[in-house]
């Protein structure tokens, strides 16, 4: 079961800020749409992990028990 997350790279605003130095004294800022959310805000996260760990109990790992 998947459930959602705010976006941990703009915060949950949807957008984040750049930065463009103009000269040595001034700065442009503009708004872009976070690439990790494409603007929602928030993701979604799966609940249980996308792989498991097995261990076969026929198998040997060495020459010690396991």
């Amino acid at each position: 079961m998947a459930h959602a997350e705010i976006c941990p790279v703009c915060m949950g605003r949807g957008t984040y800020a750049t930065a463009k130095p103009e000269t040595s004294t001034t700065v442009t800022t503009t708004e872009r749409v976070c690439h990790g959310c494409g603007g929602k805000g928030w993701v979604t996260v799966e609940a249980k992990p996308k792989y498991e760990i097995t261990r076969d109990p026929n198998a040997t790992y060495g020459p010690w028990p396991i």
